[in-house]
């Protein structure tokens, strides 16, 4: 009896981006979040207007179970959400940070 070969059709699968990195900044009262695969995309979508940043302001990166906090004073913040060499710096920074 000949052999059927048995031919199964395997559909390309779709990965999703799943959001690797989770930041929140924190301005006092102020409270703002964002999510991406970097964390300067998800700095990217943070939406803070730099003219509101009047004092001292917490950075708290998540990703997966590991934490890490960064405090940056006014003319810090508004320099890393304005100038891409300092955020990439911000990013290297706070990666090392990652418990």
């Amino acid at each position: 009896m000949p052999r059927k070969k048995i031919i199964k059709k395997v559909s390309a699968v779709k990965k999703e981006k799943v959001p690797k990195f989770s930041l929140s900044l924190n301005l006092g009262e102020l409270h703002y979040k964002a999510k991406g695969e970097s964390v300067v995309e998800a700095m990217e979508k943070l939406n803070v207007d730099r003219f509101k940043i009047r004092g001292f302001g917490i950075f708290i990166l998540k990703s997966g179970n590991k934490k890490a906090e960064l405090k940056y004073t006014p003319f810090q913040i508004r320099r890393i959400l304005v100038n891409k060499i300092a955020a990439l710096i911000f990013e290297k920074r706070i990666l090392m940070m990652l418990k």
